[in-house]
């Protein structure tokens, strides 16, 4: 369905006057959903180009997604990487976001058992 998703989204994009081939990406939300679903299906790699594509973009710069990205990372055995997206994740933590100060928590206590590693 994700996929569907963000064909769907491809579409309506094309079809508007203000595309522009060259900026054109897809949704970092969706981008966020498929990997984290490949993820839970035990497909951390396939997971990871999606992932990462979200967070190259400004608007995929978010908690959820960098944590996201740093499971599927210390999944692969990808230990210092996911260590450093957990950081990023912090850094970009609203502080007036009850859902961010949550996740923030989480992340510190995971940053707690593998950065000491």
């Amino acid at each position: 369905m994700i996929r569907k998703a963000i064909e769907e989204d491809r579409k309506q994009r094309k079809a508007s006057k203000l595309y522009d081939p060259e900026k054109d990406r897809d949704s970092p939300a969706y981008l966020d959903s498929l990997g984290w679903v490949l993820f839970k299906q035990g497909k951390a790699k396939e997971a990871r180009p999606h992932l990462l594509e979200a967070v190259k973009q400004p608007e995929g710069r978010h908690t959820e997604i960098y944590d996201h990205l740093a499971e599927v990372q210390i999944t692969l055995g990808e230990r210092d990487e996911a260590v450093a997206t957990w950081r990023r994740a912090l850094e970009v933590a609203s502080p007036t976001s009850k859902r961010d100060q949550k996740r923030k928590t989480e992340i510190e206590k995971k940053l707690r058992k593998h950065a000491e590693k």
